[in-house]
């Protein structure tokens, strides 16, 4: 019966082992949460963690739409990463993630390393970050919306459009947009 008793407990502790393994794989396998994507974007901003921007990296490449986010975030300020960051925040908003919305619509608001200001674009990305509830979005709506009745009409649609109804459709915003701004300053 002592026997028994002993091999029992091999067979349990076994048991218990191979499940404790299998349970940590599948730990690995589950997408971490958004906090812990956020956490590790930060460590790799602030300390310039090649480890922490790579394990980013690799959530993002995994469709996480919030990896895709923080580092469009990180890249966003190396002038030199900008198309990768644009084109990892466009990926981010299209997939509901507000705060993606909201940084496009800041790169395209503000002129910066060589890269001029579209308000056009600006204003698409706060209306999308807007739809997703960002917090911000709205005052930054409030503010192009006001400042479009001092823009000229090549700042709003660049003639370099080559979709001519694209612009036939954004001229009359663009117009109303400045007008209600011209009757809002009255």
């Amino acid at each position: 019966m002592e026997l028994f008793n002993k091999s029992g407990v091999g067979v349990v502790s076994v048991l218990l082992l191979v499940g404790s393994v299998i349970a940590c794989q599948s730990k690995d396998d589950m997408p971490p949460a958004p906090a812990q994507i956020e956490a590790t974007a930060y460590t790799a901003s602030l300390s310039n963690e090649t480890a922490a921007e790579r394990r980013v990296l690799e959530w993002a490449e995994q469709g996480l739409p919030v990896a895709q986010r923080e580092l469009g975030i990180l890249y966003k300020n190396r002038l030199n990463r900008r198309g990768d960051a644009i084109a990892l925040l466009e990926r981010a908003a299209h997939a509901g993630d507000a705060e993606a919305a909201f940084q496009l619509g800041e790169i395209y608001r503000v002129a910066e390393g060589g890269n001029k200001a579209e308000p056009v674009k600006a204003l698409n990305w706060y209306k999308l970050a807007e739809k997703n509830k960002h917090p911000k979005a709205a005052s930054m709506l409030a503010l192009l919306t006001k400042r479009a009745g001092e823009l000229t009409q090549s700042e709003i649609l660049p003639a370099s459009w080559p979709n001519k109804e694209l612009r036939a459709t954004a001229l009359p915003q663009a117009e109303s947009a400045r007008q209600a701004a011209t009757v809002n300053r009255l």
